[in-house]
């Protein structure tokens, strides 16, 4: 189910990549293969893209984190982001990308208002 996650990246690298073409691609073949081998919010995920992404690492993971684990594709989920407050992130050292308890995706409530299709860094 990876191949859903790579519109998403590809939007959302791009905004953080500031268009480099080069790195692009290197990038997201680097998170896509990550995601085969660490949970996203895992110290060995974040490590993997924190030289690339930089400051912005955390807010990316977030927002990485909380499109792969829902069941939208990225237009359900523009569609359905409205940002109340932020979901603490669970720490994991490893494992699967996604659960694969269906129950798991609806355990949280989550508020979003709308945004815009681009990944907003403070």
């Amino acid at each position: 189910m990876t191949h859903r996650l790579i519109p998403w990246l590809n939007r959302e690298l791009f905004v953080l990549l500031v268009n480099d073409d080069y790195q692009l691609p290197n990038l997201l073949e680097k998170i896509m293969k990550m995601v085969t081998k660490y949970h996203i919010c895992s110290q060995d995920f974040r490590e993997g893209i924190l030289c690339e992404i930089g400051g912005n690492t955390d807010h990316f993971i977030h927002e990485f984190y909380q499109f792969a684990r829902l069941p939208y594709d990225m237009d359900g989920f523009d569609g359905n982001s409205n940002y109340d407050s932020r979901i603490n992130l669970p720490s994991h050292s490893g494992g699967n990308l996604i659960s694969k308890d269906k129950d798991d995706v609806h355990s949280r409530r989550i508020e979003f208002h709308h945004r815009r299709p681009t990944l907003k860094l403070h």
